[in-house]
């Protein structure tokens, strides 16, 4: 497994100085689902999990990514929020899932519309997916 730092970040990976702008300015920036799926999730609302936002792994930026595991040896998750961009860049998003998933993050995508409209049915399929290994 990859060694993480105090931060929650992996460590080791070259990240250049545009990528973290980028990432900060994600931050600040977020979309509405974005923001909604955040406010549910921090302080460690969802079944004790820390989620981080907007984090560069492995030269790409994850909208939230689970730094704290439930189980030691399990694999990592994170969560995407797909609003209309996604519909332009598929090949990325699934050439980003593939490198994530060659570090143990597991991506879990979710809509807009699903964050927005379904936000108690995230929650549950979040949890279950973590309790399963994700």
């Amino acid at each position: 497994g990859q060694k993480r730092g105090k931060t929650g970040l992996i460590r080791f990976q070259k990240v250049k100085s545009t990528q973290l702008a980028m990432a900060q300015y994600f931050r600040r920036h977020m979309i509405l689902a974005e923001r909604c799926f955040w406010n549910m999730s921090r302080r460690n609302q969802i079944a004790g999990l820390q989620f981080r936002r907007q984090q560069v792994i492995h030269g790409f930026i994850a909208d939230s990514n689970l730094s704290n595991p439930p189980l030691e040896g399990r694999d990592k998750g994170g969560v995407e929020v797909d609003g209309c961009i996604h519909e332009q860049q598929k090949d990325y998003d699934k050439l980003r899932d593939m490198i994530m998933k060659r570090y143990g993050i597991k991506v879990i995508r979710f809509t807009s519309e699903e964050v927005l409209d379904k936000g108690d049915w995230v929650l549950t399929t979040i949890k279950v997916m973590i309790l399963r290994n994700i």
